[in-house]
């Protein structure tokens, strides 16, 4: 978080709470910022199947305007190597959440 906020977490059941935001955007704040990295691995490769390995890079950033509104933008890069031959694709997702609980 580069705003300062934690998540409170619940080390009996594993799950992070929603973040509250220090200053919302309502409240004449600039909301919480979150930065995020993923690296993931993927093979689909078995006895019939030849899928492939695939590697995907994601960065992002959370904008949480409020505890309940969350804009995204999202970058990923990934590869594929399949049958010997390797690709790669560029992507940017973004989304706009609401939260409902």
């Amino acid at each position: 978080m580069l705003s300062g906020e934690m998540r409170e977490y619940n080390k009996r059941n594993g799950l992070v709470k929603r973040l509250k935001v220090a200053n919302e955007v309502m409240s004449d704040g600039w909301g919480a910022w979150e930065v995020y990295s993923r690296w993931s691995t993927v093979d689909t490769t078995d006895q019939n199947v030849c899928g492939g390995v695939m590697n995907t890079l994601s960065l992002g950033l959370n904008w949480w305007l409020l505890s309940s509104i969350q804009a995204n933008v999202n970058y990923r890069y990934s590869t594929l190597d399949r049958f010997g031959e390797q690709g790669y694709n560029h992507g940017l997702v973004t989304r706009l959440a609401f939260m409902l609980e």
